[in-house]
């Protein structure tokens, strides 16, 4: 359900912005109504930033302490240049704990206000036998739907080689998603 005052508005102010009602199951306005989650162009995200480099390559670096063999993930949550939470993916208790829901559970209750302002940066690298190579790590259903819960501004994850940015809503048939690609080699 597209909001056409709020398009509007950013039509005038000479923005691509499109915006999206999150609506429940039934097509009813639901549980996240009072959330807009901004879809942006393709054109206005790119992972050429060194700094967006830099935490890729530090979740990177965690993601090597997962416990995992096959499946090591590593997440880190940014708020202005300051990295405020970290996680990677682990067992516990028959079941697993991913890295996106580990990073978001470390920050302090006292911070969870400001996690609409945050970006987060998901990767995952193979096993320690091939020198861990980068792998495609976009994040799950439960994860997209924890990262849009808590209202994190962007997503950043790895592909075979290099890595990617998604935007998306709850349900993507109402809302285009980006991916950009740009080239980044852990040193």
């Amino acid at each position: 359900m597209v909001d056409d005052r709020n398009a509007r508005q950013a039509e005038r102010a000479g923005k691509s912005i499109n915006k999206s009602v999150i609506t429940g199951r039934s097509g009813r306005t639901g549980y996240y109504a009072s959330n807009y989650f901004e879809c942006i162009d393709s054109t206005s995200v790119r992972i050429s930033n060194e700094k967006q480099k830099y935490y890729l390559n530090i979740a990177a670096k965690i993601a090597i302490k997962s416990p995992m063999y096959n499946h090591k993930h590593g997440a880190i949550i940014v708020y202005k240049d300051r990295i405020i939470g970290s996680g990677y993916n682990y067992y516990m208790a028959d079941f697993s704990i991913h890295a996106e829901v580990a990073a978001i559970a470390s920050i302090a209750k006292k911070q969870k206000h400001i996690l609409s302002e945050c970006d987060i940066y998901v990767v995952r690298i193979g096993p320690d036998r091939f020198n861990n190579p980068l792998k495609y790590s976009r994040p799950c259903t439960n994860c997209s739907n924890t990262i849009i819960k808590n209202n994190i501004k962007n997503a950043f994850y790895s592909t075979n080689y290099e890595y990617d940015t998604i935007r998306e809503c709850a349900d993507t048939n109402k809302c285009s998603k980006i991916s950009k690609r740009d080239k980044c080699i852990l040193q």
